[in-house]
């Protein structure tokens, strides 16, 4: 339920950023920091996607000219504490860096998620029928590995590569609601 929440937020904030409304973007992004007393379920005790959250309020700030909150933003996102596997949140963790000058430590997670898309897309192959009764179907679960190589590849400016990576995973998954996001920028 909460990922539903913030995905609300974060894409309605992103709207009026688009369309140059930058100070409702601003309450939106500032809204999806607080966590929401009557979530039924905990704050997520490694950050979650608290790091998505604050490179959008830095983008935000940045897009205000508040070049100072754009930076406090961007390093409460690279220092919030995550889970030790990779995944879609080190993007924006790597966006920040990015955004802070240390474009070689954000390659390196840029390059992290491009390996990490391509070796699941791999094993899926491999092992297509060992998949068998999770509740994942092996394309959202190769959706997802596309989704990472585009964010990879986004982030390291390779907008063509990435736009093909995002469009297959909307071809497998037209449901993956970030991927559509991606697509349509």
């Amino acid at each position: 339920m909460y990922g539903s929440y913030l995905n609300a937020l974060l894409l309605e904030g992103q709207g009026y950023l688009n369309t140059g409304n930058t100070k409702k973007a601003l309450e939106y992004g500032l809204l999806a920091l607080k966590y929401p007393e009557n979530m039924m379920v905990a704050e997520e005790y490694r950050g979650g996607r608290a790091c998505e959250a604050y490179y959008f309020v830095g983008s935000v700030y940045e897009k205000l000219g508040d070049n100072d909150k754009a930076r406090e933003s961007w390093t409460t996102s690279i220092n919030l504490r995550q889970n030790d596997y990779l995944s879609d949140i080190y993007f924006y963790k790597a966006m920040s860096l990015k955004k802070l000058g240390k474009v070689a430590a954000a390659d390196s997670i840029f390059n992290g998620l491009i390996r990490l898309g391509m070796e699941r897309i791999e094993r899926e192959e491999v092992d297509f029928f060992a998949k068998f009764g999770e509740r994942v179907t092996p394309d959202d679960r190769k959706a997802d590995a596309h989704y990472l190589i585009g964010l990879g590849y986004l982030g390291r400016d390779m907008k063509a590569e990435a736009k093909q990576e995002f469009a297959e995973a909307v071809k497998l998954n037209s449901n993956h609601i970030w991927a559509h996001e991606y697509l349509s920028r």
